[in-house]
């Protein structure tokens, strides 16, 4: 039996106050949770795969997952009324995530701080651009089209079902020659470890990401923070060097 920090609470109080004879809950020992090593990408093979994917249906998106750090759900779910191509920002509001049924449902954001505002790339920008248009003539010749307003729709303007995206993704992944362990998902390391190995500072990556709080972020990316142990044991050397 594993007992939540809400139970655990509750035990301890009503020790207390005498309701108990005993705090059970301290008796068990919480799991241990998994340490899962995450697969990224470097700078050649991520110029590797935008090469492979230019002129694929699934270009603007792989360009926006490997630039922003969003999540898959956090793609799928984007209108173009979220998207504000003059400012160069896009706005997260909701996620599209299938249930048991098969069916798909938008869901809000997983925290307050994950429905947020990012700053596109230039690149982002002009693969959406080139995308609008793209769909744009889709759209024409497509019957039965609907007018969901859907970024990244299916065949005939609805909601993109997950699967479909990562069936594809595993076949344009192949053809850029990479790992077949990478992931969709890891587009959203790749991305945050690149902003962090260029000096971007934690907090605005954790914005990116979407994170309940910086420490998060630092958990999963400390070892892409460049000079971190360095700079440690420099300002060590100083404090030890002072003293002599």
């Amino acid at each position: 039996i594993w007992w939540g920090s809400g139970t655990r609470k509750t035990a301890e109080q009503a020790a207390r106050d005498g309701l108990v004879g005993r705090n059970v809950a301290s008796l068990v020992s919480p799991p241990k949770v998994p340490h899962t090593e995450i697969t990224t990408l470097t700078g050649p093979q991520v110029r590797a795969l935008l090469t492979t994917a230019e002129g694929d249906k699934h270009e603007a998106l792989i360009v926006l997952a490997v630039t922003s750090g969003l999540r898959q759900g956090e793609i799928l779910g984007l209108q173009w009324a979220d998207v504000d191509m003059d400012a160069g920002t896009l706005s997260v509001r909701r996620s599209l995530a299938p249930v048991a049924s098969g069916e798909l449902i938008f869901q809000e954001p997983k925290t307050a701080r994950s429905r947020r505002t990012i700053t596109l790339t230039r690149t982002a920008i002009a693969a959406l651009k080139a995308h609008r248009v793209r769909q744009a003539e889709e759209r024409l010749r497509a019957i039965g089209w609907e007018p969901r307003d859907m970024v990244f729709p299916d065949a005939i303007g609805r909601p993109q079902h997950p699967s479909n995206v990562s069936l594809d993704w595993r076949a344009l992944r192949d053809r850029a020659g990479l790992p077949a362990s990478f992931r969709f998902h890891d587009l959203r390391h790749t991305a945050a470890s690149l902003a962090l190995a260029a000096g971007v500072p934690i907090t605005t990556v954790s914005e990116m990401l979407g994170h309940a709080n910086t420490a998060i972020t630092l958990a999963i990316y400390a070892h892409a923070v460049p000079g971190s142990q360095q700079a440690a044991a420099d300002a060590m050397d100083a404090v030890l060097s002072a003293g002599a």
